[in-house]
C-alpha cells in the first residue's frame, strides 16, 4: 500500500487521503517535473494483480495529486525511480530501473519541459533489479554523471556513467577557434580555422543553466552578444560543422 502523511509542522503527521495507486517491491520518487514549485511523486513497482506499473502523479500545489496520462514509462519492479536534470534545462527528467519479466531494464526519459511529456533516451546502461543509482557531478563539468548498482544477468555490478548530454564531446577538430576579448564586455568575437563555419553558441551559467543562444547566419563573421548577462563567469558551446568546442568566458 501507499500512505501519504502530512506534516503539521509541531512533530506530528496526519494520513492523507490520495488516488495514488498502491504497489508492492517498488519505489516512490518526489520531483517537481512540471517545474510549477511543488513536489509530484512518480511510483513504480507491481500492483496488486502483479503488473508492472509506472505512475507519475501532479500535484497542485496544496497536496492534492492527480494521474499523469500518456506518460512512456516502462513500469518494473525490485528497482529504482529517481527525478534528476541530466540536461540541465530545469525541468527533471526520469531514470527507471528493475525487473520487468523476462528482462531486467534501465531506462532512462528526457523531461520535454514546457512542450509537456517525456521522450525515451537511447542510453548504454545495463538492465539491473535490487538496483540504486545515484547522479553527481563526479568530473567538475556541470553537468550530473550517473552511478549505478545492482543484480544484472551477469552478477552485481557497480558502473560510473560520465554525462556527456549537457556540453557534449569535443570534436578535436574544432578546439581551433579563438574568442576574445575575454573578460569580454559587450561583444565576444571568434576566429575559426579556415574553412570552418561556426552554427551556434550556446552560453550557459555555472549551474548549468542555459542563459544565452545565437545562431550564426552562413558566411557571417561570428559574434556572441553579451551585452544583456551580469558579470560573471560562464561556459560557452561553440557548434560548428566540424564539431564542438566549450570555453569559459569571463563577463566584466
Amino acid at each position: 500500500m501507499n500512505t501519504l502523511y502530512k506534516n503539521n509542522g509541531n512533530g506530528s503527521f496526519t494520513i492523507r487521503a490520495t488516488p495514488i495507486a498502491p504497489i508492492q517491491t517498488g519505489s516512490v520518487s518526489a520531483g517537481d517535473f512540471d517545474n510549477d514549485g511543488d513536489k509530484d511523486l512518480l511510483v513504480v513497482g507491481a500492483d496488486a494483480v502483479s503488473a508492472k506499473v509506472a505512475l507519475l502523479y501532479s500535484n497542485d500545489g496544496n497536496g492534492n495529486f492527480t494521474l499523469v496520462p500518456d506518460v512512456p514509462f516502462i513500469g518494473a519492479q525490485y528497482g529504482r525511480s529517481v527525478f534528476a536534470d541530466v540536461n540541465n534545462d530545469g525541468y527533471p527528467d526520469v531514470f527507471i530501473s528493475g525487473y520487468r519479466n523476462p528482462n531486467r531494464r534501465a531506462d532512462l526519459y528526457m523531461n520535454n519541459g514546457a512542450s509537456g511529456g517525456f521522450t525515451p533516451a537511447t542510453v548504454p546502461f545495463q538492465g539491473l533489479n535490487n538496483a540504486d543509482v545515484a547522479f553527481a557531478d563526479v568530473d567538475g563539468d556541470i553537468d550530473l554523471d550517473f552511478l549505478l548498482t545492482g543484480l544484472s544477468e551477469a552478477g552485481t555490478i557497480s558502473k560510473l556513467f560520465l554525462n556527456e548530454l549537457f556540453l557534449g564531446t569535443e570534436n578535436p577538430e574544432a578546439k581551433n577557434i579563438r574568442f576574445y576579448p575575454n573578460p569580454v564586455a559587450a561583444s565576444l568575437y571568434l576566429t575559426l580555422p579556415s574553412g570552418v563555419q561556426a552554427l551556434k553558441a550556446d552560453v550557459y551559467s555555472l549551474f548549468g543553466q542555459l542563459v544565452y543562444s545565437e545562431d550564426f547566419a552562413h558566411g557571417t563573421n561570428p559574434v556572441v552578444h553579451f551585452d544583456a548577462l551580469a558579470a560573471g563567469v560562464y561556459l560557452m558551446k561553440v557548434t560548428t560543422d566540424s564539431g564542438t568546442q566549450v570555453q569559459r568566458i569571463v563577463k566584466s
